[in-house]
């Protein structure tokens, strides 16, 4: 339980930047 708790808070975190990430790269495209 605990691992997928720690798994999903790092996924919450992580997701936003990745997005923000694409959004960038197809901006500059």
């Amino acid at each position: 339980e605990r691992l997928e708790r720690e798994y999903n808070l790092t996924l919450i975190t992580t997701a936003p930047s990745v997005v923000y990430r694409v959004n960038c790269v197809n901006g500059d495209t």
